[in-house]
């Protein structure tokens, strides 16, 4: 069984020089240097090192651990036999070694293949987010085009059927007059009356169309600017 030996500081989970996780190769079998005087010591200290955020490549091959025996070094700066960090003073010392077996054939760690695996959904909900703000906004826009029409074919059969309503009325005003024995003279001249009144009614409802569409055009430009406002200060609070 192969060792690969790796200080470590005592506890305190950041590694020291020389220590890699390219040693962790998916097969074999690790130990390390650790603080700790006594065996379960020695294995926390382990524990704790490999939840290290410097370890976390070794971590998932890591099933077991178990205490190999003691052994006599100097002390390390980093070393305190009281299992706490502080300063060896290079004396001998009992250290502990540990050994850990890692999982086979397992290149990539579960909880790596995990993480990946929520980045890319969340990568692909985003992608998915930003098509369906553009189609949702397509659709927004044939909406409003599609209830413009209806609008504007409602507005034109409305106004049909007032025509149709004042031609009714015409000819039963003709009925009666012609009841009541009305001259020709006086039908004509009523007539142009009328008819220049409608005329004046068209045009006013004429501007006051156009008026309309002006307010619509000038709130459609007003939205416009408080969208292009607010998206340039949503990427200047991003920046």
């Amino acid at each position: 069984m192969q060792e690969v030996p790796i200080p470590l500081t005592s506890c305190n989970g950041i590694p020291k020089s020389g220590a890699t996780t390219e040693k962790a190769s998916p097969l074999g079998t690790l130990a390390w240097e650790v603080g700790g005087t006594t065996p379960w010591g020695a294995v926390g200290c382990l524990r704790g090192v490999l939840r290290g955020k410097n370890m976390r490549g070794l971590q998932a091959f890591v099933t077991r651990v178990t205490w190999v025996g003691r052994e006599k070094v100097k002390s390390q700066p980093w070393d305190d036999k009281r299992g706490n960090r502080g300063g060896g003073n290079g004396e001998e010392t009992g250290r502990l070694r540990v050994r850990a077996s890692e999982r086979e054939n397992r290149a990539t760690p579960a909880w790596a293949e995990n993480r990946e695996g929520k980045r890319e959904k969340e990568r692909k909900r985003e992608r998915k987010k930003k098509k369906r703000g553009g189609r949702d906004r397509e659709r927004e826009r044939e909406r409003e085009r599609r209830k413009r029409g209806k609008e504007r074919e409602e507005r034109r059969e409305r106004e049909r059927e007032k025509k149709e309503r004042g031609k009714e009325k015409e000819k039963e005003q003709m009925r009666k007059k012609e009841e009541k024995g009305w001259t020709k003279k006086e039908e004509g001249m009523e007539g142009r009356d009328r008819k220049k009144e409608r005329e004046r009614k068209k045009e006013r409802e004429k501007e006051r169309g156009k008026e309309r569409e002006r307010e619509r055009e000038g709130r459609d430009k007003k939205e416009k600017r408080e969208k292009k406002k607010k998206k340039r200060e949503r990427k200047e609070e991003k920046g």
